[in-house]
């Protein structure tokens, strides 16, 4: 590239000779276009970025630079030198130095950076009307140190079925999308038990009723009677009146599922009634202030009470009558028979499970946060836990048996097989790198079974 001349000086043939001027004659060799060409792939925010490729068979690539300019998935214009690392839609300009024989060259290519996919894992679905619990949305899978929430609106109070939707929020919302985002809350109605007390007295011609009392005070119900399947208004007889309570808020409901139910017996008597008292003790090592005794005639009935007492480490599981082998739930009736009777609340030793998920990584095994943990017996979801920023998680009061752990994280998923005898047991799982385990699905109505190390089939 450059200007010259050129001249001619002489001839080969003597016939011939060179004029005296017009030997000479100046010309320019100007720079060359060139071609060249870039690409850049694309890539999920989170994700290592991909590098621009030149190519240029004029001007080699060892002299390019670039620039970035697009919009962002939040609207923000961006013009920069620098890779862009936020989700959004970018062009990659490209500029090739100019060479002794060739001009720069500039050429440009589109790219992407998708906004990440974040899967909802839903927490307190299924609550009781009153117990104070919470639905809770975590979000495995956030960057690190970005502002992103869940905000879940349609929840409810009065037990209902509700369609819940959650939205992300936070700073940095643009750069994600959320799957998973839609769920069901059930709030199911609350089971109270009423205890009858004062129910067999002695006929004196005024009205009689018995003391009623539910262990929630704050439902409210009606009590009525019943002789032979017709109401009776005013109890004053000889005779035995079915004592009924209809709960008139549905939020309540009786422990047999229903609003309206008989709760006991008022029996009225010609001669002094001849009661019998059912008492009821904590057994082993519990501890609480006990239910009250009941009272009742010979083939009267009392209702079960709900258990007040407390054992560290051990689950109630009902109560069993002085010399009897059957075990009686919170709200059975009981017919006494012509003596006392002692119940004793029953206990059975429960254990935790606890342990850490950790993941491999191209940097090795760190703690795997916030994936998800759940325990299943056969088809029964017992629990579901998401683990801590150090990947660990754990599940209490279980009696014994073998159980399925299932952890799930991102595509990832690990089982493994959890066997509680005597003491509590550490479980963990490893969740591999770029793979997916399989699960087995099991439907309800199942026998139980225990699945544990797909991944290794």
């Amino acid at each position: 590239m450059g200007a010259y001349t050129a001249e001619a000086t002489g001839l080969d043939n003597p016939n011939y000779q060179l004029p005296a001027d017009g030997t000479t004659l100046e010309y320019t060799i100007a720079q060359g276009a060139g071609t060249a060409s870039v690409t850049m792939a694309g890539w999920t925010y989170g994700e290592t970025a991909t590098a621009p490729i030149p190519t240029s068979a004029t001007h080699g690539t060892d002299h390019v630079t670039y620039r970035y300019t697009g919009t962002t998935a939040g609207g923000t214009a961006y013009d920069s030198s620098a890779v862009p690392t936020d989700a959004g839609s970018y062009t990659v300009t490209a500029t090739f130095a100019a060479t002794d024989n060739y001009d720069a060259v500039t050429t440009q290519a589109e790219f992407t950076v998708a906004r990440k996919t974040l899967s909802a894992v839903w927490l307190g679905l299924d609550q009781v009307y009153g117990d104070g619990a919470k639905v809770e949305v975590t979000l495995p899978g956030i960057v690190s140190s970005d502002d992103v929430a869940a905000e879940v609106s349609g929840a409810g109070t009065d037990a209902d079925t509700y369609r819940l939707t959650a939205a992300l929020t936070g700073d940095d919302v643009s750069n994600y999308t959320l799957k998973n985002s839609t769920a069901t809350l059930t709030i199911q109605s609350k089971p109270v038990i009423f205890t009858v007390a004062g129910n067999t007295v002695q006929a004196d011609g005024s009205e009689k009723n018995a003391s009623v009392t539910p262990d929630d005070e704050s439902c409210p119900y009606t009590v009525t009677y019943r002789q032979n399947g017709s109401p009776v208004a005013s109890p004053k007889d000889v005779g035995s009146y079915e004592i009924w309570v209809t709960i008139t808020d549905p939020n309540y409901r009786h422990t047999n599922g229903s609003t309206g139910m008989q709760v006991g017996v008022l029996t009225i008597t010609q001669a002094p009634p001849v009661l019998y008292t059912a008492t009821f003790t904590a057994g082993e090592s519990a501890e609480g202030a006990a239910p009250a005794a009941q009272a009742a005639v010979k083939d009267g009935q009392i209702i079960l009470p709900s258990n007040p007492f407390a054992w560290e480490g051990h689950l109630f599981t009902g109560w069993k009558a002085d010399g009897g082998t059957i075990l009686y739930q919170p709200g059975e009736a009981f017919t006494m028979p012509a003596r006392n009777v002692a119940f004793t609340a029953q206990w059975q030793a429960v254990f935790d499970v606890y342990g850490t998920v950790t993941e491999k990584t191209e940097e090795g095994d760190i703690g795997a946060a916030n994936a998800v943990v759940t325990l299943w017996l056969g088809a029964n979801k017992l629990g579901e836990v998401t683990t801590g920023n150090d990947g660990t998680f754990e599940f209490k009061n279980l009696v014994p048996g073998i159980y399925n752990l299932v952890v799930t994280k991102d595509v990832r998923t690990v089982t493994r097989k959890v066997e509680i005898t005597t003491e509590s047991k550490t479980c963990d799982a490893v969740l591999p790198q770029g793979a997916t385990n399989s699960v087995v699905k099991v439907t309800p109505g199942s026998p139980d079974i225990v699945v544990g190390d797909l991944g290794n089939l």
